[in-house]
């Protein structure tokens, strides 16, 4: 929570000109000021933001009041409120409304507030212009604070500083030494204020996450990178990158399905942010049983898996080969069915479905691929030429949900609507005008559809 003074004196900011014109804005110099109270949830993005004639004890508890009502706060429900330590804030000894408590920041430390990051944004929308009355720059900034309070992802990646601690999925009140921070503690210092807010931090009221974690762990040796979206509320999924392909490729996916689920963009070794050797990422095998060892040690047992080109034929190899990790399969657009062509055809066709994708897709896919590496990409190519994965459907026992596109150059979408009506466990769905990289030009679709085949099978 911050405050934030702004008025009739003009907020210049930087703009282009011709080169040897100067610009020249004549302005009035006026002492008329209003301010921004706003709340912001950096993992959420939720805020709610209040235009205030002053700031004063009197005006800092009407907003309390105002905001513990807009966010129903009360015995049963505690807010951690996060400020400075202004003269005009309420001191612990006065208190607080119930279901509100304080963690007030160290002195001279404003790089430790998310929320000064909210009037960058603010003041974007009065910047360079000069208002005559008063009432007309309210009304233009109203409009703005209006529509930042809908902005949940504008304003997780402006306030969500790599140390603010996520909460945790817990429905149970704030801590006691949440309490203690609250009512009483000396003043936090620099070194002992993360920690003390992760601890303090349990209130589940802003639990819709979209916002993603890096998280690294040691397989076989390797170590190996996967980012955690969501907040868990459904079960979690676990998506798998196909050949080259890295877990930044599949972030639009990821953050329609953290809505209602734990999703975890799993990066395979020698691609993405994961380590590994070429020794030891060069077939599908290896793939699988590094992913297989991976779900373990995560304690992802049975967990539903998303897999996508190579990707699904690995999720499928794991679900044949340890059925006890596996959950149900979503595999988009499945390399392997009915077998993989030869090298060259490979590139070709991927060159042939290049121009289909969206082009922002591309730059995170040369990034991807020069991460991986000519030489990686060959082997795993060569290692999967004239494979197929037909008869390892045969041998999944849970249900399957095959999604490919119309217009992809890479996998025959007709061929594999054909192949799958001999599995009975095996649903596929043809998505008109997707290219091979479905998961992003058509994310919407593909979260769609795989929640609707998660939730059958939760029916189950």
């Amino acid at each position: 929570m911050d405050e934030h003074r702004i008025g009739l004196q003009p907020i210049l900011r930087r703009i282009w000109a011709p080169t040897g014109q100067l610009l020249v804005c004549p302005v009035p110099p006026r002492s008329e000021w209003r301010y921004i109270y706003a709340f912001v949830c950096p993992e959420s993005g939720h805020s709610r933001i209040w235009l205030v004639p002053e700031v004063s004890n009197a005006a800092y508890q009407a907003v309390m009041a105002a905001f513990a009502t807009r966010v129903a706060a009360g015995a049963d429900h505690h807010i951690l409120v996060v400020e400075d330590g202004a003269g005009f804030h309420v001191s612990a000894d006065t208190g607080l409304l119930a279901g509100l408590q304080r963690v007030t920041l160290p002195p001279y430390a404003p790089e430790l507030q998310p929320a000064e990051r909210v009037w960058q944004l603010t003041d974007a929308t009065v910047a360079n212009t000069c208002f005559k009355p008063l009432a007309a720059l309210m009304e233009t900034l109203g409009q703005q604070c209006a529509w930042l309070e809908t902005q949940h992802d504008l304003l997780t990646h402006q306030t969500l500083f790599h140390w603010w601690p996520l909460c945790r999925n817990s429905s149970e009140s704030i801590s006691p030494r949440a309490e203690r921070l609250c009512s009483g503690m000396p003043p936090l210092t620099r070194r002992t204020f993360r920690p003390a807010l992760a601890s303090a931090v349990r209130s589940d009221t802003w639990r819709t996450v979209p916002a993603g974690r890096s998280m690294f762990s040691t397989i076989r040796g390797v170590r190996t990178h996967a980012r955690r979206y969501g907040t868990g509320l459904h079960a979690p999924i676990v998506i798998v990158p196909g050949l080259g392909c890295a877990s930044w490729m599949y972030r639009r996916l990821a953050h329609l399905l953290a809505a209602s689920h734990t999703v975890w963009l799993y990066d395979p070794p020698g691609h993405g942010l994961s380590a590994g050797h070429l020794h030891n990422a060069n077939h599908p095998d290896q793939l699988t049983e590094h992913l297989a060892q991976w779900v373990e040690a995560t304690a992802l047992q049975g967990t539903a898996l998303l897999g996508h080109s190579l990707g699904a034929e690995v999720v499928i190899q794991l679900a044949a080969r340890f059925p006890h990790l596996s959950g149900p399969l979503i595999a988009c657009a499945p390399t392997g069915i009915p077998e993989n062509p030869a090298i060259h055809l490979q590139v070709g066709h991927l060159l042939q479905d290049l121009p289909r994708e969206r082009p922002g897709f591309w730059p995170w896919c040369v990034s991807a691929y020069v991460r991986a590496g000519p030489l990686r990409f060959y082997q795993l190519a060569r290692s999967i030429r004239s494979q197929t994965v037909l008869p390892l459907l045969a041998l999944v026992h849970v249900p399957v949900l095959i999604l490919t596109g119309s217009e992809d150059r890479v996998v025959d979408a007709q061929t594999v609507s054909n192949l799958m009506g001999r599995f009975g466990h095996v649903t596929a769905v043809q998505v008109q005008g997707a290219p091979h990289a479905l998961t992003d030009r058509n994310a919407a679709e593909i979260c769609g559809r795989t929640q609707q085949f998660l939730s059958a099978v939760a029916q189950r």
